[in-house]
């Protein structure tokens, strides 16, 4: 398995407010054919063909993580047991209709 280093980013990205999943990115984004550590791990039966993410607000400045992301599993202390697939929209990214979310906020007064 190989696993690349950037020394450098171009400006466009420095200032992303994201970055990417480590081991999800499809094997046909590569420049130079280097297959996922995910898809590697199914390709070789080591994992279920199924992740989990669980994505919770916050901030490093709160001391609040940003949530979990589970290989091979689901995340059984933050899913529910319900697993619905999404149909992908393309073929290049993990991209997939959403058609309702919610925001739960909770505010405080001082």
């Amino acid at each position: 398995m190989k696993i690349g280093l950037a020394y450098q980013i171009a400006d466009i990205y420095a200032n992303y407010p994201i970055d990417g999943v480590v081991g999800l990115a499809f094997s046909n984004l590569s420049q130079y054919d280097i297959v996922s550590p995910f898809e590697l791990a199914w390709n070789l039966g080591l994992v279920a063909p199924v992740f989990t993410v669980y994505m919770k607000g916050g901030t490093q400045e709160d001391n609040v993580d940003g949530g979990v992301v589970t290989y091979g599993g689901i995340d059984q202390e933050h899913c529910s047991e319900e697993i619905i697939y999404k149909q992908l929209i393309g073929t290049y990214y993990w991209k997939f209709e959403v058609r309702y979310y919610e925001d739960l906020v909770s505010l405080h007064s001082s």
